[in-house]
This record gives structure tokens, C-alpha cells and sequence, in this order.
């Protein structure tokens, strides 16, 4: 019987190139490629994936929501290279890296996620294109670069403020990345402005308790801490501790808002305040995110400071040295952030009589902080305030 539908035709190609192999014989030595998986029917399995990947990272399991978008990804990538599906899948799976604080690996993701957006651009709503410049802008945020981090975070701004209206809930995404950016570069007023601005749209769209006011207002305390205005950055924390609280009494996010209630009671010099709020951010943050994250990090470097007033000197010497070696490795030494830790970490020394090294350090910090185009001074970075320091060591975020 003579096959003549599609499976035949298939079936005779198949036929020639082996016959064709035969004749040639073999060729020049090549690695073995994987046989090609048969393309989806649908991409049910895929939604599921993703569908499970957001809840996990909405629960603050990032180390569960990277692995199940691993698997998204390689189910998207079933539908071609470029497919919509595979940059949504790495949108997801670099956010994930970013919050774990593996920007190496987060990196190349984005970038590919946008090269595919701009090859498929209809595929896209102006919000999703949007959304891998932001994560891209977040992340050189906290890598200390933050021209590169402005252009992203204005490129997806521009992007979305040209098709939206003024007051909807995805403009507030680069806004509050934007507002970040100015406040570690000095601009205060402005972004006292962009973080209000942020939060008006949160509020009006969500209402004055939602969870999602969280973080405009984490952002907010930090500036009004920084322009002075106390009174209102602790009320500003305070109503952004029980909003995270809705995430979960160990949702990463209360981890975030703690420190900076912590920060601020440190600066006034209420140590016997700050202190648990550090522990439990510290707990919070090693378990929701590692032991050896970022903001672990920085809990211990606040940690160790305040044990370092206190004259604590041998706690304050073990937290210092878990403080560095993780932001050492996270961030890298000429971070803005590692300098401040240095900084901290000098007034230490001087406690310890150890001056010729404790000026070293110092110098290397102020190197550092000095660099033209480098004025990053993060408030959730461990720092000493003029008021502090003067308790402390009087020297020295």
C-alpha cells in the first residue's frame, strides 16, 4: 500500500538523508545535538509552570520560584528560541536570581527576555515590555551602578507613560526604581517626590491598607530619615511593618521594612530599641532569602555597629567579618556599600587599639566613596550618623 499522507512524506525525507549520509560518509568531527523534542500541542504545562512559579515568588520562595520558572523556561523553549513564551518565562526566572541576589546569572536573562520583546513587539503589552527594564534597572541598583540603572528604569517610564493614563498601578514600578536611584545619589527632594507620587497611584488604585503600599513607603521613611524628618519616618515604617506583615510574619519584605525601623532607631541613638528589630530582620532574611544574601548582610553590618557602641567588641568583631564576607562577595570591594561597612568596621578597630589598620581601611573606604559618579549612600546599608558616631568613636551611611 502506498503512503502518501504527511507521516509518509516525513517518513522518505528521513529515508534520502540517511542514504545521503551513507554516500558521503563521515565528516569532520562535530559534537552529538540533542534530538529536537516534538513542539507542544498547547501550552497548558507551560501556564501551569508559570502559574506556580508567581505564587511561590508572591510568597517570598525564591529559591522554589527559580526552579519551577527553570522548568517554565524550558518548556516555553519548546515553541521556538524566540517564542513570547520563553521571554516571560525569563523575565520571571531573573527577577527570581535578582531578589536571590544572583545578579550574574539574572543578567544575560534580561537582556535576552528584551532582544526577544523587540523581535515580537505585538506579542507584548507595553507593561510587560517594560517590565524586564525595570528588573534590569533594579539590579544594577544594587550593584551601585546607577546611570546604567536610570537609563533602564526611564527607558520603561517613557515606555509606559506614553500608552497609560497618569494614575495607573504599572507606572508605579519605575517610579519607585527611579526614586530609589535619587536617593542614593543625593537627589532628596526628588525622590521624596517620585516616592509619593508612587504611592498615591498604589493608594488609589489599592486603597490606604493594602499590602502593595509596603515598599513606596519603606522608600519614603528612608528619604524623610535622610532629610531629617524623623518623627515622620518612623510613623512612615511603623505603618509599613503591618502592611508586609499581610505577606507573612517571615515574608522577606518584613525583613526590609524592620532594618530600616532598626536604622533609624540606631541614628537617634535608641540602641535598646533597634536591637531586636536587627535580630529579627537578620532571622527573617536568612531564612527567606540565604544565610549568605545581601540583606543578611546588611542586618549583621547594623548589628555589628550598634554591638561596636555598646562595647561589644567581640560580638561586634564576628558580626563585622560574616557582614563582609558576604557583602564582599555579593557586591564586590569597590561597592559603595562595602565602603560604608569599611567605615564601620574602622571604628571598630580604633575600640580595639588597632589604629594603623583601622586607618587603612578607612582610607580604602573613602576612595571609594569619593569616586566621581559614585555618591551611592544607601540607607538600608549598615552607616553611622554624625549623632551615632559621636557615642561611638567619633568618626563617621
Amino acid at each position: 500500500m502506498t503512503i502518501t499522507d504527511r507521516r509518509g512524506k516525513r517518513i522518505d525525507r528521513l529515508r534520502w538523508l540517511l542514504i545521503a549520509a551513507l554516500m558521503l560518509g563521515p565528516g569532520p568531527a562535530t559534537k552529538s545535538k540533542a534530538k529536537p523534542r516534538p513542539r507542544p500541542r498547547d501550552d497548558r504545562n507551560w501556564r501551569l509552570l508559570q502559574n506556580s512559579g508567581t505564587k511561590a515568588f508572591q510568597q517570598g520562595y525564591f529559591d522554589k520560584a527559580s526552579a519551577i520558572y527553570s522548568k517554565a523556561l524550558d518548556e516555553a523553549e519548546r515553541f521556538g528560541e524566540s517564542d513570547h513564551r520563553v521571554a516571560r518565562s525569563l523575565t520571571m526566572l531573573a527577577e527570581s536570581n535578582r531578589m536571590l541576589a544572583k545578579f550574574p546569572i539574572a543578567h544575560p536573562m534580561y537582556l535576552r527576555a528584551i532582544e526577544i520583546q523587540k523581535k515580537i513587539p505585538d506579542e507584548f503589552t507595553v507593561t510587560e515590555r517594560a517590565s524586564p527594564l525595570v528588573g534590569l534597572g533594579l539590579m544594577e541598583t544594587s550593584q551601585g551602578l546607577y546611570a546604567d540603572a536610570e537609563k533602564h528604569l526611564e527607558k520603561a517610564l517613557d515606555l509606559e507613560e506614553k500608552a497609560l493614563k497618569p494614575d495607573d498601578i504599572d507606572l508605579a514600578n519605575p517610579l519607585l526604581g527611579l526614586a530609589e536611584v535619587d536617593r542614593l545619589e543625593g537627589k532628596l527632594d526628588r525622590s521624596e517626590s517620585m516616592f509619593r507620587r508612587a504611592l498615591d497611584i498604589r493608594e488609589k488604585n489599592f486603597g490606604p491598607d493594602h499590602r502593595d503600599l509596603a515598599m513606596p513607603l519603606i522608600g519614603l521613611a528612608r528619604v524623610q530619615s535622610e532629610l531629617g524628618k524623623i518623627a515622620d519616618a518612623e510613623a512612615t515604617f511603623k505603618r509599613a511593618v503591618p502592611l508586609c506583615e499581610r505577606l507573612g510574619h517571615n515574608h522577606p519584605e518584613v525583613a526590609i521594612a524592620l532594618f530600616g525601623l532598626a536604622e533609624l532607631y540606631r541614628g537617634e541613638g535608641k540602641l535598646a530599641e533597634a536591637e531586636p528589630l536587627y535580630r529579627r530582620a537578620l532571622d527573617i532574611s536568612e531564612k527567606g532569602f540565604r544565610t549568605d544574601h545581601i540583606h543578611a548582610g546588611y542586618c549583621l553590618g547594623g548589628l555589628a555597629t550598634l554591638e561596636t557602641q555598646l562595647d561589644r567588641l567581640e560580638e561586634a568583631k564576628k558580626d563585622f567579618r560574616r557582614s563582609r564576607d558576604i557583602l564582599e562577595k555579593n557586591l564586590g570591594e569597590d561597592h559603595p556599600d562595602v565602603a560604608r561597612l569599611w567605615l564601620n568596621n574602622s571604628n571598630l578597630l580604633r575600640k580595639l587599639n588597632q589604629d594603623a589598620e583601622a586607618d587603612e581601611l578607612a582610607a580604602k573606604a573613602q576612595a571609594i566613596l569619593s569616586r566621581p559618579g559614585r555618591p551611592g549612600d544607601r540607607e538600608d546599608a549598615p552607616r553611622e550618623t554624625e549623632k551615632t558616631a559621636g557615642k561611638s568613636t567619633g568618626t563617621d551611611k
